[in-house]
């Protein structure tokens, strides 16, 4: 059996309803060995989110700014 790593955000479109918002490492991609933490490291009020862990190479540390609109990659 194979496994598949994927990291997916998704958005609470209210009550328990929810939309994938993005896969923002592409479709079907993500890491192994993976942990992740929410948090503002830039002080603006939105929750960021950091996300570290294995591509298959190189272990990675991505941090996804949320700037109200979206998550862009920092």
């Amino acid at each position: 059996m194979v496994s598949k790593k994927r990291l997916i955000i998704y958005h609470n479109d209210g009550g328990d309803n929810f939309s994938v918002a993005q896969e923002p490492m592409g479709a079907n991609t993500g890491l192994w060995f993976s942990s992740l933490a929410w948090g503002d490291y830039d002080n603006d009020g939105g929750l960021d989110l950091a996300v570290s862990g294995l591509d298959g190479i190189h272990y990675r540390l991505i941090i996804y700014h949320n700037d109200g609109e979206g998550i862009s990659v920092m």
